[in-house]
């Protein structure tokens, strides 16, 4: 199967978990394409993203949503013109408080996330969206990731591929 992974990062976070996406999704058998919206513009209409079977969106978790070029890339999604593409969803975000009381499910900053709500937004639309949103965390306010979080994108990559692309 074709797919893309696009994404948004900042520091390069994002971008290292698109790549490990990307990689066990390539090691499982499909064509996969990476976008870096931060490099290069795309329009969502054509190719890579028109004719591919399955589509990531992610990008970091800024004030509770979505990177701006991720949120304005998704909303360019348009179902009718990419047919029954599927899609999923990955955010970073991050870093917690030292505070650990502040870093739980209640803090409106860290969650749902923007994976969460771009998942959400997708499915509003009319896409066929897979329900599990990866999220990886970052440590610092550039980086790294967690120690495990590119296990956890090759994970979810083959979670997703068993589920959606059997």
């Amino acid at each position: 199967m074709n797919g893309v992974i696009v994404y948004d990062s900042y520091y390069g976070n994002t971008g290292q978990v698109a790549e490990a996406l990307a990689e066990e999704l390539r090691a499982l058998g499909n064509v996969v394409t990476v976008v870096n919206l931060h490099k290069q513009r795309l329009d969502p209409s054509k190719p890579p993203v028109a004719g591919a079977d399955f589509l990531g969106v992610g990008g970091p978790t800024r004030i509770k949503n979505m990177s701006r070029r991720a949120r304005s890339f998704a909303k360019k999604l348009d179902p009718a013109k990419l047919g029954d593409i599927r899609a999923f969803c990955f955010d970073t975000w991050g870093p917690l408080d030292e505070d650990p009381a502040k870093n739980g499910e209640d803090n409106q900053w860290l969650f749902p996330g923007g994976g969460a709500k771009t998942r959400d937004e997708l499915a509003g639309a009319g896409f066929a969206v897979y329900p599990v949103v990866l999220r990886c965390l970052v440590t610092g306010m550039k980086g790294p990731l967690a120690e495990d979080a590119l296990d956890s994108a090759r994970q979810f990559a083959r979670r997703f591929a068993a589920d959606e692309l059997s």
